[in-house]
C-alpha cells in the first residue's frame, strides 16, 4: 500500500475496517473459489491502477507506542492483584 500497488485482500471485518476501495476485497466463498481469485489476482495485474491509501492509521511509531501502554497497564493490574492477594 505504501508503494501505491492495487491490494487484494479478503473481505473479512478486519480487512473491511480498513475502508479501502469495494475493488480491493475478494469475497471469500469455497465454492470456485481458487478460480474466482485467480480472475481477480489477475485483473489487479493486468489492469490495476496506481492507488494512494490512507496511511495514517499504519503509524509504526504510534502503533508501538499503543502497544507498549497495553502493555504497562497489564503489568500494573497484575502488581495490584498479588499485592491483594498477599
Amino acid at each position: 500500500m505504501s508503494h501505491q500497488i492495487p491490494v487484494l485482500v479478503s473481505d473479512i471485518p478486519a480487512n473491511r475496517a480498513m475502508g479501502l476501495p469495494a475493488d480491493c476485497y475478494f469475497h471469500y466463498d469455497e465454492a470456485g473459489c481458487v478460480a474466482a481469485l485467480t480472475q481477480a489476482l489477475g485483473e489487479k495485474v493486468n489492469h490495476g491502477v496506481a492507488h494512494t491509501y490512507d496511511l495514517t492509521r499504519y503509524d509504526w511509531d504510534h502503533i508501538a507506542q499503543q502497544t507498549y501502554a497495553v502493555y504497562l497497564q497489564t503489568v500494573q493490574r497484575e502488581k495490584t492483584t498479588e499485592q491483594t492477594c498477599v
